[in-house]
């Protein structure tokens, strides 16, 4: 926001916490947006595949799997307000943070009005692991569609543990440019099996596999 609008943005921050209200034509306008999507998605074969593959790697977990007509059919608005209200009901463990460029005395002012009475009665969240992960086994999934202009693609991913450092990730990054070097020169300039080939190589932290 700008110093001149911090007290509207504070005063939007509060209403989105504490008063979130039903709008049924925005949530009919979500829901066929959703169902327009799945539907896309099922006629590209390129998404498709993705689809498929993304749901094999993290080991078939159900937050893996995209959305099927099914699965839009089954949103219900007072689910997912309940939910909501749910998580904002306790605001105590938040953290916030503002950079920036602000009058000292109206920030104060803000934090006192609209943060500081935001509601809190103690309860903490913790985190925890619910396996959303790489698939530890071995996998081979062949997947065909018809296509227009038929194609092939091959994809192997590889994962396993490794240390969480500026130095590891520097070093799979330049692993994952030196193989895809390897990869061009090979399949594609000497071999010529492929129009293209791409690497990709990173260390995460488990927060966002």
């Amino acid at each position: 926001t700008t110093p001149r609008d911090m007290e509207d943005a504070f005063q939007l921050m509060y209403l989105r916490a504490t008063a979130a209200q039903p709008d049924s034509a925005a949530f009919r306008n979500f829901v066929e947006g959703q169902r327009s999507l799945v539907q896309r998605r099922k006629v590209n074969p390129a998404q498709a595949m993705g689809d498929s593959i993304h749901y094999t790697i993290y080991n078939r977990h159900p937050l893996a799997a995209r959305q099927t007509p099914e699965s839009v059919n089954r949103i219900d608005m007072g689910t997912a307000l309940d939910a909501f209200r749910d998580r904002y009901a306790d605001m105590g463990d938040f953290t916030f943070m503002i950079v920036g460029d602000f009058n000292p005395d109206s920030l104060e002012m803000c934090l006192s009005r609209y943060v500081a009475t935001l509601p809190s009665s103690g309860r903490i969240e913790e985190a925890r692991d619910f396996g959303y992960k790489y698939t530890p086994r071995s996998y081979e999934l062949r997947f065909s569609q018809k296509m227009a202009n038929p194609q092939a693609n091959v994809y192997t991913f590889l994962s396993g543990p490794a240390e969480y450092t500026l130095s590891d990730i520097l070093n799979a990054t330049v692993f994952g440019n030196l193989l895809r070097n390897r990869l061009r020169d090979d399949l594609r300039e000497k071999r010529g099996w492929t129009y293209s080939s791409r690497t990709h190589c990173s260390i995460n932290n488990n927060v966002s596999a």
